[in-house]
């Protein structure tokens, strides 16, 4: 149902419009009606309306201000306006605003069905083109999303092997009769507080362009973009692997030339296997995403093609050896035994001359994961977090265990500091207690109570951490106070020793001349 405002200063005309329309008719809903131009704003703003029917001239806002604002409001809102003949240069004017029709006073019933049978089509016709085009753009949506699932099931756990059929109709990817080919581009940017919005706008520079080059070169093609990585499968004709190459080059060789434009950031790019059958699409991009570890030992900047998928680094070895060390360090909170641990890992792998960059890559992983989990630390996940995101940086072998020592290292620190948190917790717990009871008859035994721990123990670590025992801690924090009330207050000694936690005046006297080096009276004779 189209919506209608009605704005005329006079109420009868409004009524008359109302009395007049063949709304049913028409499939028009009279909306509102207002008295004001500020009113009939506000009513096409919160009924939504498609038509406003209003008087050139209205108190509160002018039928020319009124138009401007609505139009700002509603610019596809279609307007009526009503003039007498004195005010005809001022409806022409009106309607070079863009308003779509006018009426002159008196309203006659005819013309004013006409003028809105005529809008009533147009915004029908306008409202059926904007239906159609959010069909087209969901449905693009839907495909979209279709053929970008593709790539995301071949990354899954458990990828499916679509054939030719399953391609068409699943994904939505036209198949050529040649063979078809995955791909990963690349990107190392440093870590930094706004690498998230860096890498997306990197990437979708680098999407763009990527898309182009597959576009002209093959039968069909999808990309997707992940975390630091564009992935892509592609299907050529015969003779078109040979010409995808050839562009692919071309395009990375772009990238590296104006890789100043983007900021600190490194590209590499590496193709999976040729793959005659879709059903073999999975070993093609697993292929891809191991040989793009490559440019940790190769170099970024580079084409990278090889199959790395043989196992040429002792890797079990390396890290049973690591991960024995790293253990038993860690149980000693040791952070020189967890540094060897990393040196002698980083070691093995320097003696290794056939390793791979992904056979590094998951090394490193694994020390860093392992040493992560074993450590008992409060903000586990985001430093697992930082740390992968880190590694995943890195641009050569030792870019990539210098991460893993300095994770290590800040993570021994971490430990170090909370296990010393850990210790001095009870002697700052039995201080505060101290501060909070002095005035009470508090004892050791009290104390260690209250913390969770012998008064053996507490007294022990009392002593080591504060450098003074118990009771003369507590002795001093009641001096202290008894300073601040001689200082502070007119209270009698007498009354000042109860209010201390002594019973004694005499023997509060002698500690607290032996304390201050005066007696209280003569303390506060000097000082009060």
């Amino acid at each position: 149902m189209i919506r209608v405002v009605i704005a005329d200063d006079e109420e009868r005309i409004c009524q008359l419009i109302i009395a007049l329309g063949e709304w049913s008719r028409l499939g028009v809903e009279v909306a509102g009606v207002a008295q004001n131009g500020v009113e009939a704003l506000e009513l096409v703003r919160s009924t939504a309306a498609d038509m406003l029917i209003t008087d050139i001239r209205m108190p509160g806002c002018s039928g020319l201000e009124l138009i401007e604002q609505v139009r700002k409001l509603s610019p596809n809102l279609k307007i009526i306006i009503i003039s007498g003949y004195a005010n005809f240069e001022y409806a022409q004017q009106a309607l070079k605003n863009g308003v779509n029709d006018y009426l002159l006073k008196p309203i006659n019933k005819r013309a004013l069905n006409e003028a809105v049978e005529r809008l009533t089509g147009m915004i029908q016709s306008e409202q059926q083109s904007r239906a159609a085009r959010d069909a087209s753009v969901e449905r693009l949506e839907t495909e979209h999303r279709l053929r970008s699932s593709l790539i995301s099931d071949l990354l899954s756990v458990n990828p499916p092997r679509p054939d030719r059929a399953a391609l068409r109709e699943k994904y939505r990817f036209a198949c050529a009769d040649g063979p078809f080919q995955a791909l990963v581009l690349k990107l190392d940017v440093p870590p930094s507080p706004q690498d998230a919005e860096i890498i997306a706008a990197v990437r979708e520079k680098a999407r763009a362009q990527l898309e182009r080059v597959l576009e002209q070169t093959c039968a069909d093609a999808v990309c997707l973009p992940q975390g630091t990585c564009l992935y892509a499968v592609c299907c050529c004709g015969e003779d078109g692997l040979k010409a995808l190459r050839g562009a692919l080059r071309e395009l990375l060789n772009r990238m590296v030339a104006r890789a100043n434009l983007y900021g600190d950031v490194c590209f590499s790019m590496a193709l999976g296997a040729r793959c005659d059958d879709p059903r073999n699409l999975p070993e093609s991009l697993a292929g891809a995403r191991l040989a793009v570890a490559e440019r940790l030992i190769d170099g970024t900047g580079r084409l990278l093609e090889k199959d790395v998928s043989d196992q040429a680094l002792p890797a079990k070895r390396l890290s049973d050896d690591c991960f024995r060390q790293l253990n038993r360090a860690i149980d000693e909170s040791d952070a020189g035994g967890v540094a060897l641990a990393i040196s002698k890992l980083r070691q093995g792998v320097g003696e290794c001359r056939d390793a791979h960059g992904w056979e590094i890559q998951e090394l490193v992983y694994g020390a860093g994961n392992m040493l992560l989990t074993r450590l008992d630390l409060p903000d586990k996940k985001q430093l697992r977090d930082g740390f992968y995101r880190s590694c995943d940086a890195c641009r050569t072998v030792d870019a990539l265990f210098d991460t893993l020592s300095e994770t290590a290292r800040a993570c021994m620190v971490r430990v170090c500091e909370l296990e010393r948190e850990n210790v001095t917790r009870p002697v700052r717990q039995a201080c505060e207690y101290i501060r909070r009871h002095y005035d009470e008859q508090i004892t050791l035994e009290e104390v260690s109570a209250y913390v969770g721990l012998s008064p053996a123990y507490l007294s022990v670590l009392f002593k080591k951490e504060m450098d003074d025992g118990f009771a003369h801690y507590l002795m001093n924090t009641r001096i202290e106070a008894a300073r601040e009330l001689l200082r502070e207050t007119n209270d009698s000694v007498a009354e000042i020793c109860r209010r201390v936690g002594y019973n004694d005046l005499k023997h509060f006297t002698h500690i607290f001349e032996k304390a201050v080096g005066v007696k209280p009276a003569t303390y506060r004779k000097l000082y009060g």
